[in-house]
């Protein structure tokens, strides 16, 4: 059929336009970005939850079928002596002396104590720190280079345990038993 008008003219003139390629439509862009931009996000939260994982939950935790639960027994036992720490800290030397109302047996008085010094937010700079018992029964131990900070202090007998926040640096600082302990099953 032949074309009647000159606008009929114009409009197959029109139709018979080379049309660019797929990949140089201007709407190709918008359809395709947003997704992309979604795939390079997720990827960059990906590897940030692998960089900054979380850490491992100390403190006596343990699983109980799918409930988690936690051993205050040795915090009970302390509790119960009323065992307390008096602590020194010298530049590269900790000293602790235990003083308790009851007179502490051999038993709960080891050959040696363990301090665990666990930064609140950065757990490259715990320390574990191993105390041996001195002829006067005080416990001493080489005290490593300590950055300041807030720090969560343990002290662990062998029945007992001892444990308060502190902010380093110190020179002294006394532990006592935890006395909040609401209910405890076993």
């Amino acid at each position: 059929m032949m074309p009647n008008t000159p606008h009929d003219e114009m409009k197959l003139a029109a139709d018979k336009a080379p049309q660019p390629p797929w990949y140089r439509q201007p709407y190709l862009l918008l359809v395709l970005i947003l997704p992309l931009v979604a795939v390079v996000a997720s990827l960059s939260f990906v590897n940030l939850a692998f960089k900054n994982r979380d850490f491992i939950v100390k403190d006596n935790w343990y699983l109980d079928g799918k409930a988690l639960q936690q051993d205050l027994t040795q915090d009970v036992n302390a509790n119960r002596l009323k065992v307390e720490a008096h602590i020194q800290m010298q530049p590269q030397k900790l000293i602790v002396k235990l003083v308790s109302p009851y007179s502490l047996e051999a038993a709960l008085m080891p050959a040696t104590l363990t301090m665990n010094l666990s930064h609140a937010t950065n757990p490259e700079l715990d320390q574990v720190i191993a105390l041996k018992r001195q002829p006067d029964g005080v416990y001493a131990a080489t005290l490593p280079l300590l950055k300041p900070g807030k720090y969560f202090m343990d002290l662990i007998g062998p029945q007992w345990r001892l444990r308060q926040h502190v902010k380093l640096p110190l020179t002294e600082v006394t532990l006592h038993p935890l006395t909040n302990l609401g209910t405890v099953t076993h």
